[in-house]
């Protein structure tokens, strides 16, 4: 045995070690729970939940991914085409500790997963809630919460980056006892399945003061692959913002993409002269802008994109009509055959131009914004009035475009129009083939989405501050961070196509959302709402940073996959059900009234389910 191969490999098997007594307490703890700096208890174990049906804070000692009681070690496993995740807990034992920094080997096993591009380390900061969220919630209450996530591998991050203290000398968090670090590891889709080992090393102080702590680092590759179509492509809605922050448009989808999302967004307008059968939409601008994502190579190497679905389109874009008042509505008046005949003919050159560039992957959503969450019938009419437009335009194949119609006000219609119901508002609106519901449970109904799905539509749900538990899993910050994992499982439950955050960047531009979780929706009554990234320009980089919960929903979108691959490609879909059931008994309206949610508060039940899955799959038979 070379002298090389033994260093490594006592590198890799070695248990715990210190070169002194360190100063910090180290642990690990899963991606779906979340500890409190200032004193240490899990923030998930909350009277909030059932105590017999949440996460325990005895689980900090022994979890999904750390035995302290055997070779403290971190300990993940996955398939292939998926992330993976973890938190360190560095807990201070006396006074401030300086210095820290934390560096991740490569992990070796059948093959080499590079560090580079596949593992990435963040730094969590933390925000503090001083008021609970109201609407739709269960909230664990106020404190330090931590929420995004700073990339360390970033330079120019300052004392916001590496090396940090406890307490950290940015956050200015009171009392600050424990820092948490998460650890990102994609796992390639080409990589041999089996065993890898790596380490984590932790230093910090100073001289005779220094500490070097190695922590194993171990992965399981289970025998599968998780596909690059993404068959649930949770909604990130947003109002322009991407295209606004031109510099970084693709880094927005990028983002969403990479967490197995769609990033939809109020897209440029070709610019067009001519009216009816003249108009003549000019497309420079506007291939310019979307090109990269309609030929999928935003996310490929060509961009600096690593992850899921490399070199996949994006599956929907909203067309530009999502204003009847604007663009083409200003060519004539609504009614005319001006107006009518603009259109029709707009949506034909879309068709001809999409078909001639070859982006056949992606939906086209025809999506007039104006009629959102309508509750009169002079709304309901103006939705069928511009349905019969798209359907009548003569299109050449009608399967690649959708109509989509927000309703807020699906299962509660008679409230506001006397004598309608949800049968008769489906029979109204039958031009909309995507119904996008409110997620709330006196918005939405099971039996209304398996009315629609037996009809052949799409039927989504989608959060806003009038949405969530116990209904749908919250998306506040003062929530479990299972709330968006939660989301994915809901939709196998009831058969619903996608799900819809309303606005995943309001005010992420605005820096001091990294401080104030109210800033910037008005009337809202949670904490965090529309905001699930962060921009990077607080702390000094270009990067949008992520946030926990947006990892929670990639979390789940990964689930949906093992649900996929089990019922498509294992032929178990009656395995998938009762797996999906035992975890989730009810949401929608049939979970009630009163917060929170019917499934399981429990995330290592649901790391258990999820190991079922994976073995079903593995096993096939």
């Amino acid at each position: 045995m070379t002298p090389i191969l033994l260093s490594f490999l006592l590198l890799i098997i070695a248990p715990v070690a210190y070169t002194d007594t360190p100063p910090v307490k180290i642990r690990a703890v899963p991606d779906t729970v979340r500890i409190d700096p200032q004193t240490g208890r899990v923030f998930e174990d909350s009277d909030a939940y059932p105590f017999a049906d949440r996460w325990k804070h005895e689980y900090k000692d022994r979890n999904s991914v750390w035995r302290e009681d055997d070779g403290a070690s971190i300990s993940l496993w996955g398939g292939r085409n998926e992330y993976v995740a973890a938190q360190i807990v560095l807990e201070r034992t006396g006074d401030a500790v300086e210095n820290i920094s934390i560096s991740i080997s490569d992990l070796h096993g059948p093959e080499t997963i590079r560090r580079e591009n596949n593992i990435a380390l963040f730094k969590e900061w933390y925000i503090e809630i001083t008021r609970p969220s109201e609407a739709y919630v269960k909230s664990i209450g106020t404190g330090w919460y931590p929420e995004v996530l700073i990339p360390l591998d970033e330079q120019g991050l300052g004392e916001f980056g590496m090396p940090f203290s406890i307490p950290d000398k940015r956050n200015g968090i009171p009392n600050q006892q424990n820092q948490l670090v998460w650890i990102d590891i994609f796992i390639p889709k080409s990589i041999a399945n089996g065993f890898y080992e790596g380490s984590v090393v932790i230093t910090g102080g100073n001289g005779n003061d220094g500490f070097h702590v190695q922590i194993p680092l171990k992965l399981e590759v289970l025998d599968f692959s998780l596909p690059d179509t993404f068959h649930l492509a949770p909604s990130l809605n947003t109002y322009g913002q991407p295209f606004q922050d031109k510099e970084r448009t693709i880094e927005y989808f990028q983002i969403a993409h990479q967490h197995r999302c769609l990033c939809e967004s109020f897209n440029p307008k070709p610019a067009f002269r001519g009216i009816g059968a003249n108009l003549k939409l000019n497309w420079e601008d506007y291939d310019r802008a979307m090109s990269p994502l309609l030929d999928g190579s935003a996310f490929t190497d060509k961009h600096d994109y690593y992850g899921p679905g490399t070199g996949r389109p994006i599956s929907r874009i909203y067309l530009p009509f999502t204003n009847n008042k604007s663009w083409l509505g200003q060519a004539a008046p609504r009614g005319s055959d001006e107006h009518e005949n603009t259109f029709k003919e707009a949506l034909r050159q879309f068709e001809a131009h999409f078909a001639e560039k070859g982006w056949e992957q992606t939906k086209l959503v025809f999506f007039i914004n104006d009629f959102d969450e309508t509750k009169t019938i002079e709304g309901h009419e103006a939705v069928v009035y511009y349905g019969n437009l798209l359907w009548s335009a003569g299109l050449k194949d009608p399967s690649r475009f959708a109509y989509r119609f927000d309703s807020g006000a699906f299962r509660d219609v008679s409230h506001h129009i006397p004598d309608w119901t949800t049968d008769s508002l489906i029979a109204k609106l039958d031009v909309v083939n995507m119904w996008v519901v409110c997620g709330a449970w006196r918005y939405i109904s099971a039996d209304g989405v398996a009315k629609l799905r037996e009809k052949g539509k799409e039927a989504w749900f989608y959060f806003s501050n009038t949405s969530g538990e116990p209904c749908i899993g919250s998306c506040y910050i003062d929530a479990e961070l299972i709330g968006l994992r939660t989301w994915p499982w809901i939709c196998w439950r009831y058969d619903l196509t996608s799900a819809c955050i309303w606005e995943w960047t309001y005010g992420a531009h605005a820096t001091k959302r990294w401080t104030d979780p109210w800033t910037g929706e008005a009337g809202a009554k949670g904490n965090g709402d529309a905001c699930l990234i962060y921009d990077g320009k607080f702390v000094g980089i270009r990067d949008l940073c992520p946030s926990l919960r947006l990892k929670s929903l990639r979390r789940g979108a990964q689930d949906y996959e093992y649900l996929w691959l089990l019922a498509n490609e294992c032929g178990k879909r009656d395995v998938a059900d009762e797996l999906v059931r035992e975890l989730v008994p009810a949401a929608l309206d049939e979970a009630g009234t009163e917060p929170p949610g019917r499934w399981k508060h429990d995330p290592e039940a649901w790391e258990r389910i999820r190991r079922r899955v994976g073995m079903e799959i593995v096993n096939k038979q």
